[in-house]
């Protein structure tokens, strides 16, 4: 999946030969993907990663901001990323095993319902930005959702099918109700079936969302980090002081050490 979260005007990538895996981002793009990479290191490190653990990350799409965070605290760990769109994941898995050269990297094809090979425990369960690619994914068909994931590159122009796509979902209260309860359903689930001692999910205020007309797609995932949050049992009483210390909207977070690998089934 491709998170629309860049983070200001001049975002672009550049070609390298052919195909998005040789994209290289430029400009804005990569200062942003570096600036949120800061701020999940701080995270992480504040809430004690090991850092030769095992993390899986759920749909990073186009964007390497996770890996940018583990490679500050130097990890040399498990990275499983889980990806259903090949572009992207070819994208990122490149980034990533370039920015984490004493990690392993492994790419997991298939969505959060259906991906295979998952540990039965985990150090933690991260990802940026992504509800609203979820949700998404979840109420088109798959080959429509894959894609239109696939041309979501840093810096490429808002597709009028995405917008319609989320016009449309948000104008079908039905159809809503029953992707928001799926997504929280099913991150629910992969919580219990890889039982992570750490959880952080963001979803914070989207630059490229704003500029395009794509404030449905934020207020939408929005709710949905509620009720996951709810779900789950919160942020931590010392995540929030974190977020607050780090400048970061509690609303938009979610950032859990409670420990779930000594949960029953």
């Amino acid at each position: 999946m491709a998170s629309l979260d860049a983070g200001s005007g001049d975002s672009r990538a550049r070609a390298r030969g052919d195909g998005p895996s040789r994209l290289v981002l430029e400009g804005s793009a990569r200062r942003w993907n570096e600036a949120i990479g800061r701020l999940w290191a701080r995270i992480l490190e504040r809430n004690r990663l090991d850092r030769e653990g095992t993390v899986v990350e759920v749909g990073p799409g186009f964007a390497d901001k996770i890996g940018r965070g583990l490679a500050q605290l130097r990890f040399a760990g498990t990275l499983l990323v889980v990806e259903p769109c090949a572009a992207p994941r070819d994208w990122v898995v490149e980034s990533y095993r370039s920015l984490l050269p004493r990690a392993k990297i492994v790419p997991l094809a298939g969505d959060i319902g259906t991906v295979r090979d998952l540990p039965e425990r985990a150090e933690g369960l991260v990802m940026n930005h992504v509800i609203d690619d979820l949700m998404l994914g979840a109420a088109l068909p798959p080959g429509r959702a894959s894609a239109l994931f696939s041309e979501m590159v840093p810096g490429g122009p808002c597709s009028p099918d995405l917008r319609l796509a989320w016009r449309r979902l948000g104008d079908d209260r039905r159809l809503l109700e029953a992707t928001s309860r799926r997504v929280v359903r099913e991150l629910c689930a992969l919580v219990s079936a890889i039982r992570p001692r750490l959880v952080v999910m963001s979803h914070y205020a989207s630059w490229y969302q704003r500029t395009h007309g794509l404030e449905t797609a934020d207020r939408l995932a929005q709710s949905v980090l509620v009720q996951l949050r709810d779900r789950l049992g919160g942020t931590t009483p010392g995540n929030r002081r974190l977020l607050a210390r780090l400048r970061q909207d509690p609303g938009r977070w979610f950032v859990s050490d409670r420990d779930w690998r000594s949960a029953t089934s």
